[in-house]
């Protein structure tokens, strides 16, 4: 049985719909006598419909619809608050009780096609008055019978404990089962069309331990994940514990990067992006730059610091530059500050003359340094806005974890992130561990000995990786300080080389 329902402000329309086991179809349409909300027009629908399915003694029933709100009510996960629903609700689990097997199933609108024809006939049904119908109707309205207040409790309990109700949502169909079989079994769909995708897509697949991957077009092997999987991958990316709320294109990836692969991942990517209410909240004003930029170019690592506390004084900014910086990493070239008064004073002063630190002061009216530490101030607010959302006070403990997520986020100038330029591999984020990626599970599988190699590979590779991050902040800067009119133009010179090739 498939119910819907549409409510609209002259009137309300109702459908039912039955597919027999030899899938002979009994529709059913109604006028409902009342003005009613959308949650009582879907009650009325499924009251209608149960009392078809009493009437005629059908022993074995499935019902579904899409609204998860009334299924997850008839299923007890949701409960019922509203005065108004709640005599509906009752009686309808008094009607499914008296059904041998029934079962209720919630399935998405985008896969419920009888429920959306249905739709479509409530809502016609709802304007019979406006313009003539071909479909014959009826007018109804379902009236729970009274319930003593005495009884009430024991009978819900009863009800409750006597659905023999199985709620399970419509599953989504795997789009790796095809393939796994294909390479595991080698048998291959009935269809031809699918038959033919399969083999032209195959080859980019490989099975390894009950596991499937995807060859990337650098030649990387990326975990293929299902629908449900990759939207919570998706989830903890992109707002998890390093999740920096990214936009869409480039949370599809670090997703990538990550080494997950499904086939709507950019799509998904953005909408996710979209849907989230702090992207949209605190999202950007796009502004041209008053001059061009001047990025830093460092000569060796933690040559340059930026940090940020809720409360800065000279001793706590010395004490930070001496436990966190010298004592961990070595002395800085170079510090950048703004003009604020905990950086300009004697004991900031005698501190960087006693370590040889030079100390730059950062303003939009310095051309040396044009700014840098109100752009990180900059783009670490934003995180932290994402992150805080209404609880603002507690932005002091989210700061670790804006930090974090920036740290192991790519950048585009670099095209890296600032974790694997310092110590030559990406971090492993606890996403990987809840769901192992492939570099993951190999490391699981490698002795002392060959984790000690892979490490120095890794290690022997870093001046590489840096000086390829070099060249593309070199790009990056060529791109910035060129009139914007320039780089139009190069742009679609440089599309129309593409094309030509």
């Amino acid at each position: 049985m498939y119910f819907d329902g549409t409510a609209r402000r002259n009137g309300a329309g109702a459908g039912v719909l039955f597919v027999s086991p030899k899938k002979d179809l009994l529709p059913y349409s109604f006028v409902l006598a009342q003005i009613c909300s959308n949650n009582e027009v879907e009650y009325q629908a499924i009251l209608l419909g149960l009392g078809i399915a009493v009437e005629k003694q059908m022993p074995q029933l499935n019902i579904y619809d899409d609204s998860a709100l009334v299924i997850k009510q008839l299923t007890g996960e949701f409960e019922v608050k509203k005065l108004k629903v709640e005599p509906l609700w009752r009686y309808a689990g008094e009607l499914l009780a008296q059904i041998p097997e029934v079962s209720v199933h919630f399935v998405p609108r985008s896969e419920n096609g009888p429920a959306d024809a249905l739709a479509g006939i409530a809502a016609s049904l709802a304007h019979f008055d406006e313009r003539p119908n071909q479909v014959p109707i009826c007018e109804r309205w379902v009236i729970p019978p009274p319930l003593e207040e005495e009884k009430e409790e024991e009978l819900t309990e009863e009800i409750e404990e006597s659905l023999p109700i199985s709620a399970s949502q419509n599953q989504i169909k795997d789009w790796r089962k095809p393939i796994i079989n294909f390479l595991h079994h080698s048998t291959l769909p009935v269809d031809l069309r699918e038959r033919v995708q399969i083999f032209r897509t195959a080859p980019r697949y490989v099975f390894i331990n009950d596991v499937l991957y995807r060859r990337s077009y650098e030649g990387l092997l990326l975990r293929c994940l299902s629908k449900e999987e990759g939207l919570q991958v998706l989830k903890e990316t992109h707002g998890g514990i390093c999740g920096a709320h990214q936009a869409g294109p480039k949370l599809h990836l670090q997703v990538k990067r990550l080494g997950y692969y499904w086939p709507t991942m950019l799509r998904d990517a953005i909408e996710m992006a979209r849907n989230c209410k702090p992207c949209q909240l605190h999202a950007d004003y796009i502004h041209q730059p008053p001059v061009p930029l001047h990025p830093t170019v460092a000569s060796w690592p933690f040559e340059a610091w930026a940090a940020a506390y809720r409360e800065v004084k000279a001793t706590t900014v010395t004490d930070f530059i001496r436990t966190q910086l010298i004592y961990r990493y070595g002395v800085p070239r170079y510090i950048v500050t703004d003009k604020g008064t905990p950086f300009r004073n004697r004991v900031m002063d005698r501190f960087c003359e006693k370590f040889r630190i030079q100390q730059r002061m950062s303003s939009a009216y310095n051309p040396a340094v044009n700014g840098l530490a109100e752009a990180f101030n900059k783009t670490l607010c934003k995180i932290l806005k994402k992150m805080v959302g209404a609880h603002k006070k507690s932005w002091d403990e989210k700061l670790p974890e804006a930090l974090w997520a920036y740290r192991t986020t790519a950048r585009t100038p670099t095209q890296s992130t600032p974790y694997s330029l310092v110590y030559g591999t990406e971090a492993v984020l606890p996403l990987e561990v809840q769901l192992p990626s492939l570099r993951i599970a190999v490391r699981e599988g490698l002795t002392t000995e060959e984790c000690a190699q892979l490490r120095l590979t890794e290690l022997e590779s870093l001046d590489e990786q840096r000086l390829e991050a070099q060249q593309h902040l070199n790009c990056y800067q060529s791109r910035m300080t060129e009139p914007s009119t320039k780089r139009y133009d190069s742009g679609h010179s440089k599309r129309a080389i593409l094309c030509s090739q």
